[in-house]
């Protein structure tokens, strides 16, 4: 074939053309070495190669990127439904206020909505003490309580009075073990809530981290000799034989092949995870059950009105309510006067349906890193059964598929290249020798029948070695290596030389959050956060964290804002939760 096609391939490849292209002898070429007339430039070769490596890193982001929408939609189901869940708990919570103790019910709604907003930032990863925030919306709702229900006036307690009840409620327990236990809950279901979002979130970090993995030099060139060194031979429309293409593949891919053992181990604690978010670790039912333990624990203390009257007098004397200010008295507001209407709960927007479905999916990709380059090799890179393929040197018949996927093919194709050789002289001698010796043995047999036995025997064995030795020239020869950085030690085509520093990071990882979702680590506040680092280390590594594709904002000036998914931390000031998976404020600082 000329070089015609070989030069228009390699315009749309590169995007450069040179017309003065011809076969010829090249000795300046790198790689593409040929005792054939060549095409190729050193010029054309170098672009070649970084077409080679852009080519396999698109194909790593289209390889993954199912699998990264599967995990970033349910990062943003989960988040969405945490929201609506959130909205629902407080709206309910308001409303049994509203019937059952209606005159404080008004000044309820806002400790209601800091308690369910701060719940909120708990989840979606602020270092708040789940204990504090819960003691803190108790602590706001006594003076409400004790001005309205256990002991009401004509008129409000005062500021002051109300502060001193406020400062009182850890002392005098108004309502009982209501807080100590909704804290215990919120804690155990936001936990397991707050590890699965953490959990998804280092799964993107994962796939990010290797669709922008960095290609070794001997694996740049190795792919550059299976892709485009046919081309300079004028062969554009060859492909790889399978052998070669998992040699080159899997050694290119060692690293990341590594990821295997606990990504299986990932998808498996994420569903261990799961099946115990049931009773109290379910944030669906410990939420929509808040409206509940709140009703029984005002009704504890109306219940023991007398008792939290006389410690509330004692510690802050008799009541001081401010002049002139007349309340409506409401004395028949005990907790069994109104009954409880139930919720409806809409079972196609619950977490555990939103889980199930998840997990079934995501459990399709369990063995995704284990196979990606065999996957590669064979929907996309390499030649199919029985045609012609490039071997790394020549155009040649395709191997069958159950002998290239041997990752310890028998003894001939194993053979190294000068043994190969010699194995194919040897072949070739005793082929000559074995013709000649067929005709003496013929030439002194008189019987016709004896001779045509002899040739018929004889004849299957010649057809034999005959296919043998063109079976051993027309294929991919050299020993197909397994998977993983130990396998690589006897790669043909790409030498390995270690595991990479970045795959090496994100496995730390894996395995930290694959502890805590086991429950064999207990996490410390804010170890959680520290399971996602930013988009490089101190050496420039890329992490993956983020990229265009997830949303992130540009690279460009500071007036650029980073669209806030996962981790948010606010000292000062709370925002809606709408508002926290949007934008970040000036009181609030992502990680």
């Amino acid at each position: 074939m000329g070089c015609g096609r070989a030069r228009y391939f390699g315009l749309f490849k590169t995007g450069t053309l040179n017309h003065k292209t011809r076969k010829g002898s090249r000795s300046d070429l790198q790689v593409c070495i040929s005792k054939n007339l060549t095409c190729c430039t050193k010029k054309m070769e170098e672009k070649y190669q970084v077409a080679a490596r852009r080519d396999i890193q698109n194909l790593l982001q289209t390889s993954s990127s199912s699998l990264k929408f599967l995990i970033s939609r349910n990062v943003a189901a989960f988040q969405d439904t945490f929201e609506v869940l959130m909205r629902q708990a407080e709206n309910h919570t308001n409303a049994v206020l509203q019937e059952s103790y209606r005159t404080m019910a008004d000044q309820a709604v806002g400790p209601v909505r800091e308690l369910f907003t701060d719940i909120g930032l708990f989840l979606l990863g602020s270092e708040l003490n789940v204990d504090d925030l819960v003691q803190r919306f108790f602590d706001a709702l006594f003076p409400l309580v004790y001005n309205h229900l256990i002991n009401p006036g004509l008129s409000d307690i005062s500021a002051g009075y109300a502060e001193c009840i406020r400062s009182s409620s850890r002392d005098v327990r108004p309502f009982g073990g209501a807080p100590s236990l909704l804290a215990d809950q919120i804690t155990r279901s936001g936990v397991s809530g707050k590890l699965l979002l953490q959990a998804l979130h280092l799964g993107i970090e994962v796939i990010n981290t290797t669709d922008h993995l960095q290609l070794s030099r001997e694996c740049r060139r190795a792919l550059l000799k299976m892709h485009y060194c046919p081309h300079c031979q004028g062969l554009t429309q060859s492909k790889p034989c399978m052998g070669y293409c998992l040699n080159v593949m899997r050694g290119c891919l060692a690293s990341m092949a590594e990821i295997d053992t606990h990504w299986r181990e990932f998808v498996r604690s994420l569903e261990g995870l799961s099946s115990r978010m049931h009773g109290p670790q379910d944030l669906e039912q410990v939420l929509l059950g808040v409206h509940t333990l709140l009703h029984d624990a005002v009704g504890h203390a109306q219940k023991n009105g007398p008792r939290v009257s006389a410690q509330v007098h004692k510690l802050c004397g008799p009541p001081s309510r401010k002049p002139g200010q007349s309340v409506s008295i409401q004395h028949s507001s005990s907790r069994e006067s109104i009954p409880l209407k139930a919720l409806i709960r809409v079972s196609g927007d619950s977490l555990t349906v939103r889980r199930r479905d998840f997990l079934n999916s995501l459990r399709l990709y369990r063995t995704y890193y284990g196979g990606l380059a065999d996957q590669l090799c064979v929907s996309e890179l390499a030649s199919g059964d029985g045609l012609s393929c490039w071997n790394g040197t020549d155009i040649v018949k395709s191997a069958s598929t159950p002998f290239c996927f041997s990752s310890t093919p028998p003894s001939p194709p194993s053979l190294r290249r000068h043994e190969l050789d010699a194995c194919l002289q040897h072949l070739e001698q005793i082929v000559t020798l074995q013709c000649a010796s067929w005709f003496n043995e013929c030439f002194f047999m008189s019987d016709p029948v004896d001779v045509a036995l002899f040739v018929i025997s004889q004849s299957t064995l010649f057809l034999m070695l005959i296919f043998f030795l063109h079976f051993l020239k027309s294929v991919y020869t050299l020993r197909v290596v397994g998977n993983g950085i130990k396998a690589q030690s006897v790669n043909p085509e790409v030498k390995v030389k270690g595991a990479d520093p970045v795959i090496n990071q994100i496995i730390d990882k894996l395995k930290h959050i694959n502890q805590l979702l086991q429950g064999k680590s207990i996490p410390k506040l804010g170890s959680l956060d520290q399971i996602e680092t930013g988009s490089g280390d101190a050496e420039g590594h890329y992490s993956g964290d983020c990229d265009d594709e997830d949303g992130c904002g540009g690279s460009g000036g500071g007036e650029n804002k980073r669209k806030v998914s996962r981790v948010i931390k606010c000292k000062n000031g709370k925002r809606n939760m709408r508002g926290l998976i949007q934008n970040t404020s000036s009181t609030c600082r992502s990680e």
